[in-house]
């Protein structure tokens, strides 16, 4: 998984005084992941549709 990235890892130990920043890195790397993956779910549900929408259609 992507919970131990290099980048995301710098980050907190620079920031690992000021707890708010610690707590928003972690969320915007967790968050880009999430993205990412439904932006993914998405495109393949759509390109389902247009092959049933196809299929349907003949």
């Amino acid at each position: 998984m992507g919970y131990g990235r290099k980048s995301t890892s710098v980050f907190c130990m620079g920031r690992f005084t000021n707890s708010t920043t610690f707590v928003c890195i972690l969320i915007d790397s967790y968050l880009i992941e999430v993205m990412t993956t439904l932006y993914s779910i998405i495109n393949f549900i759509e390109s389902l549709a247009v092959i049933t929408n196809l299929l349907f259609h003949n």
